[in-house]
Parts: C-alpha cells; sequence; structure tokens
C-alpha cells in the first residue's frame, strides 16, 4: 500500500467529528488501525514508525479544525458592532462632556468681567 492511500485510510478510521463540530483523534487509534489490518508494515513507499504516523494523524485534526473554526468570523462581527456601535457613543459622550465643560468655563468667567467692569 503507499504511504498517501495508508494515511488517507487511517485519516478516515480514526479522526472523528464531535457533535461541536471539532475533530479528534480517537483515542484508540492504534487499535482501530490494527482491527483493519493498517499495522505500518504494509507501506510500501515509506519507511516510518507510530510516531510518524501519529504526527500526521495529529497535524490532520488540527487542520480540520483550523479550517473549520469559526473564530475569525465571530473576531470579524465582534470588531464591527464595536466600531459601529460602542465607539459613536463613546465619541457621542466625549462631545458633550467637552461642551458641557466649555460652557462652564465660558459662564463661570462671564460674572467675573460684570464685576470688574
Amino acid at each position: 500500500m503507499l504511504y498517501v492511500e495508508y494515511i488517507n485510510k487511517a485519516t478516515e478510521l480514526t479522526i472523528v467529528q464531535a457533535d461541536n463540530g471539532l475533530y479528534y483523534l480517537e483515542p484508540l487509534w492504534r487499535n482501530i488501525l490494527y482491527d483493519n489490518q493498517m499495522d505500518y508494515n504494509i507501506i510500501s513507499d515509506a519507511v516510518t514508525d507510530w510516531g510518524a504516523i501519529l504526527d500526521v494523524l495529529k497535524l490532520e485534526v488540527e487542520k480540520r479544525n483550523t479550517i473549520n473554526s469559526l473564530s475569525p468570523y465571530i473576531h470579524n462581527w465582534i470588531h464591527d458592532i464595536i466600531t459601529a456601535t460602542v465607539e459613536p457613543v463613546i465619541m457621542q459622550e466625549e462631545t458633550d462632556y467637552l461642551k458641557n465643560l466649555t460652557e462652564y468655563l465660558k459662564a463661570a468667567k462671564e460674572p467675573r468681567l460684570k464685576d470688574e467692569e
């Protein structure tokens, strides 16, 4: 069996998608491969061992979880909410604060001018 064929079949047998959409490597992956007559000695075009196969399977799980991840979409959605709603409110509050401060300072200064005349 070619290495690529072996890895593809091993991936199908041992990587499972959970109900939440994430993938994981079946903890008994070696037993599953043994039960399906998939000892690494049947690979014809690569010298390998269980460690190399485990590395490939773990990388495949990581790849699938990355491809199916919704994190970038959620981050963009949160960013859009913040920039569309929160930032304008903060800017309006800052503007109102400065306007009130300016009016207060003008009002505080005006009586003194009348007193000086």
